[in-house]
């Protein structure tokens, strides 16, 4: 089963879960979502996105991905909300934003992963960290697509 996973990262936490998970799926391809919209055809039979939460949302960069993706009839799609604990509706908007397009989220997860916001406290101390990335990694190893 061709499995391809894209990308989207500012601070590297995307795609640290993104590379944890091609690890685990050994056949599956890694590559960031593109900036420009043109070419999105892809032929898969699995789609995995990762991406961080942008303010309780969908980045700019996924919504333009997800507008502007063509797929065969029946891809499985799945996606990765990678988030500092609050990854609010959204998976829910990934969802309905995939429904409008009449393409189908099979499976949405939220991986917590120390935040990148300075202003609330950025990543907190170093054993959090370390907790945090080991709790994400078991539970990448966890993943229904895996089994």
């Amino acid at each position: 089963m061709k499995t391809e996973l894209y990308v989207y990262t500012g601070t590297g936490n995307s795609l640290w879960v993104a590379h944890q998970l091609a690890v685990e799926l050994k056949e599956a391809t890694l590559d960031f979502m593109p900036l420009l919209s043109n070419g999105l055809e892809k032929e898969a039979d699995r789609v995995g996105i990762i991406f961080p939460v942008h303010i309780w949302g969908l980045p700019s960069r996924v919504i333009r991905f997800v507008n502007h993706l063509k797929v065969k009839p029946g891809t499985y799609f799945f996606a990765i909300a990678v988030n500092a604990g609050q990854p609010a509706a959204t998976l829910l908007q990934l969802q309905k934003l995939m429904s409008n397009r009449k393409l189908s989220l099979s499976l949405g997860y939220s991986i917590v992963l120390p935040s990148n916001y300075i202003p609330w406290g950025g990543p907190g101390p170093v054993e959090t960290q370390q907790r945090l990335f080991r709790n994400a990694q078991e539970k990448v190893k966890r993943l229904p697509m895996l089994s």
